[in-house]
Parts: C-alpha cells; sequence; structure tokens
C-alpha cells in the first residue's frame, strides 16, 4: 500500500500518521493515570502547581502526524457512486466475518482483501488503519463501518481533518478518567474504564515535554516521523507524581521548536513572527495554515463527540505570554454548528 499510494497519502495528509502507526509505544499505565488525575473537566487542561498546559491540536498534528486541515469527519458521501462504493464495503464486511459473526475481524478483514487486486483494497486498508489506529471502539476487535465513509474520502484524495477527531478522543476519555477519580461515574461492574482514544498520543506528550520522566530517546533517521524516539522504550519512575509537581523550571513549553539530527523542523517554527491573514481568497501555505488553526480557539467536532479547544488557556506552549484567557462560549448545538465554528 505504502509504495503505490505515499503520494496520494501525502496529499490528504495522512502519511506520516499512517507510517507512526507502525512504532510500539510501551505502555505506562501509571503514568498516564497520574497526569489524568490533574485534568480538569471545566478547561480541557491539566492543572498544575506551577500552571496549565494540555495536548493541543499542535501536538496531534507533530506527534501523530494527523492532519488539522480538511474536511470533518462527518462530512457525507454525496454522490451515487460513493455510496454504492460504501456498501460494498459494508457487504465486504459481511463477507468476511468468520463463524456467522455479524463482525469482521482486523484478521478476517485482511484474509478477505490483502493481495487480491480488488478494486476497493486500499479503501479496505484506510478502513483497517481507522478502526484500529484512530477511531477505536468498544468494538475494537473488529472493523467500524462508521469509518467507511472516511476511507472512501481519502483514498480519492479528499483530505479529512483526522486531528480534531482524534483530539476530541483524547480530550473525552481524559475527561472519563477524570470522572471515574472523582467517584462521579458509576463504576462498572468490573471495576475498570474503557477508553478507546490513542492514548499513546498522551504518553508520548508527556515524555516531549516532561524531561524527568522520559526515557532516553532513540535517534530519528532521515524522513522518519517523531514518534520513532519513543519506538519500545520503557521507563521506571519511582516517583510521578513527585517529578510531575515539581517540574516547573525544567517542562518544555514548546519541545518541537528544538533542533534534533534528521527531523526537519516545520517551516512554521521561524525566526521571525507573522501576521496570517485566514482567507478563501489568500493561498496560504499548508503548514502555515495548519499552525494557525491550532492556534484558534474551536470546538473539536469527532465522530461521535464534541470537545472544547480554548487554546488561549496555554498561550505558552505557542510561544505567546500567558494572558488572562476570557470566557469562550460553546458553538455546539449540533456538529454543523460546531465544524463552522
Amino acid at each position: 500500500m505504502h509504495s503505490k499510494h505515499r503520494a496520494l497519502w501525502e496529499q490528504v495528509g495522512i502519511h506520516n500518521a499512517v507510517m507512526s502507526s507502525r512504532y510500539d509505544i510501551k505502555q505506562h499505565k501509571e503514568l498516564v493515570l497520574r497526569f489524568a488525575e490533574k485534568w480538569s473537566l471545566g478547561t480541557n487542561t491539566f492543572v498544575f502547581p506551577w500552571g496549565k498546559a494540555t495536548i493541543t491540536l499542535e501536538d496531534v498534528m507533530v506527534i501523530g502526524g494527523f492532519s488539522v486541515l480538511g474536511e470533518s469527519v462527518l462530512n457525507p458521501l454525496k454522490s451515487k457512486h460513493l455510496l454504492e462504493v460504501e456498501e460494498r464495503l459494508i457487504k465486504g464486511r459481511k463477507m468476511a466475518a468468520r463463524g456467522g459473526c455479524v463482525l469482521a475481524t482486523p484478521k478476517a478483514w485482511i484474509d478477505y482483501f490483502m493481495g487480491t487486486g480488488n478494486e476497493l483494497e486500499h479503501e479496505a486498508f484506510l478502513s483497517l488503519w481507522l478502526s484500529n489506529f484512530v477511531f477505536a471502539t468498544s468494538s475494537s476487535t473488529s472493523i467500524w463501518k462508521h469509518v467507511f465513509r472516511v476511507a472512501i474520502h481519502l483514498a480519492r484524495g479528499n483530505r479529512v481533518a483526522l486531528a480534531p477527531a482524534v483530539l476530541s478522543s483524547i480530550y473525552r476519555d481524559l475527561n472519563l478518567l477524570k470522572d471515574r477519580f472523582s467517584g462521579s461515574v458509576v463504576a462498572q461492574s468490573n471495576g475498570l474504564v474503557n477508553l478507546y482514544a490513542p492514548f499513546q498520543l498522551v504518553q508520548v506528550w508527556v515524555w516531549e515535554r516532561f524531561p524527568g520522566l522520559r526515557p532516553m530517546p532513540n535517534s530519528i533517521s532521515s524522513n522518519e516521523p517523531r514518534v520513532v524516539r519513543w519506538n519500545k522504550l520503557k521507563v521506571n519512575v519511582v516517583n510521578v507524581k513527585l517529578a510531575m509537581e515539581s517540574a516547573g523550571g525544567s517542562f518544555q513549553w514548546r519541545p518541537y521548536v528544538t533542533s534534533i539530527d534528521d527531523w526537519s523542523l516545520p517551516k512554521f517554527y521561524g525566526d521571525e513572527e507573522q501576521n496570517v491573514l485566514l482567507d478563501s481568497r489568500v493561498d496560504l501555505d499548508k503548514e502555515i495554515h495548519s499552525f494557525v488553526r491550532c492556534l484558534r480557539g474551536s470546538e473539536l467536532v469527532g465522530l461521535d463527540i464534541i470537545e472544547q479547544y480554548v487554546s488561549s488557556r496555554v498561550s505558552m506552549q505557542f510561544g505567546m505570554d500567558q494572558d488572562l484567557p476570557g470566557c469562550f462560549a460553546r458553538c455546539n448545538g449540533n456538529t454543523d454548528i460546531a465544524w463552522r465554528n
């Protein structure tokens, strides 16, 4: 798939995200849980004794490789042909299921499509990737049909804004964890909280910004995604809470502006400030446009959730002085309203 579709993946902004999925971020549950305790439900930020910080669209874009630009993940399929493609994927999902199951497992899906020359093999691959690495659900052992329309758009060269959807799912699950800690969520019979967001991004966010909590990073070879720095690494911190609360002086507000061998700095990390006009009549560079989107407060529209993104609460993460954040009114009456805002 990579050799055949790399140019298209770069065009729609998923190449780095797909390639990042190949690396293994070892789970450090204690680390993530201690940070979830510091999560604020009202602001979608971590509240530390020395200030606030959060996972932003910039982090999801740089670490995860997901695009900030593009259409909503809820963008419908408008033509008869595309709707027919979706129906064929749904039918393939049933055909791939084994043992009378309604849902196809990833292995069954791969066996059904991979290497067959099927004209929908690319859409099938993207559906597998979206189901397992981007929008996992309670049916994470199966292919989720709600990702089919996203896969179809991407396979036809239509850019989809995956970053807002991914970040909304991370915020949702951090809110769920915080609720669990505060006792406002009724515990399930097994005492577990099921999380479906790509939480490896939370762990990598911690390692990028807290030197005292990170392992020694790997080196990066040319053209590899940034996440390779943390591939297969483990770290043992005796007291995560103490290291977290005393990290004010060492916290990396802007880790991605530091030069790393064989990692190309995005062009929006320049030495001089710029005034950028967001206007449909202006042909703006995609990288610059992406970073401007990270700076603006907005509603994050996901497949099944809308979360608020208030970047002004963590201005220092974007190289600015921290002012007192003002009121940011919600525009989340429905997904259309949220997306327009």
